[in-house]
């Protein structure tokens, strides 16, 4: 039993250490389109947020859902997480209920869309946290009659210890815009620069 503990230990350890690897990939070129496969040589000197930013992308990307759960804290009382997650629903549905860490999981896909995924892994991570602030190229999804345009609106502030990332969307029908819509995701870093989930805003 106590041998079975140990190995499990040396297992974490191990993930650990290859996230960390990754991290260090993934500094020079962060604007990516398969995060393992990164062959970047710089380091990132001493900044702990930057890595932090791009560990967390790194596991968004590959569903780690028991990872990111260490970058909430449930449960949490928010009614536009369900809006988002129901946003196409036909039916009526409890937006009073708190989110829990077992709802993460379930609709991970949701919460986490593919075309925030998408735009995500476009953010150049080190001008963000040099400048403050970067936007995504243009992306887009071509169907029959209609087409989504989309990008994410990124910002970080030092002195407030904030990160913001703005998923913007337009619609198209045979060419004419349709609307739009936007929802923020809202996160505090502490002194350590550990990343914690604070807020979404649904609009349009």
């Amino acid at each position: 039993m106590i041998k079975s503990i140990l190995y499990f230990i040396v297992f974490l350890s191990f993930l650990g250490c290859k996230d960390n690897e990754m991290v260090k990939r993934q500094i020079s070129n962060d604007t990516v389109t398969v995060l393992p496969n990164i062959s970047a040589s710089d380091d990132i000197g001493n900044n702990k947020c930057l890595a932090n930013f791009i560990k967390f992308r790194y596991q968004i990307y590959n569903k780690k859902k028991a990872q990111l759960e260490l970058y909430f804290s449930f449960p949490i009382k928010n009614p536009d997480i369900w809006n988002l997650i129901f946003i196409d629903a036909e039916n009526s549905f409890d937006t009073n209920r708190p989110f829990l860490s077992s709802d993460l999981k379930e609709h991970f896909d949701k919460f986490f869309t593919k075309n925030f995924i998408n735009a995500l892994l476009k953010i150049k991570a080190k001008q963000l946290f040099n400048t403050g602030k970067y936007t995504t190229p243009i992306l887009v999804n071509d169907f029959p009659t209609t087409t989504e345009k989309y990008s994410i609106i990124s910002e970080y502030s030092e002195i407030d210890k904030t990160l913001t990332l703005t998923l913007y969307t337009e619609y198209y029908e045979d060419s004419v815009k349709d609307g739009e819509t936007s929802y923020s995701y809202y996160f505090e870093l502490d002194d350590n620069c550990n990343i914690k989930f604070k807020n979404l805003k649904l609009a349009g």
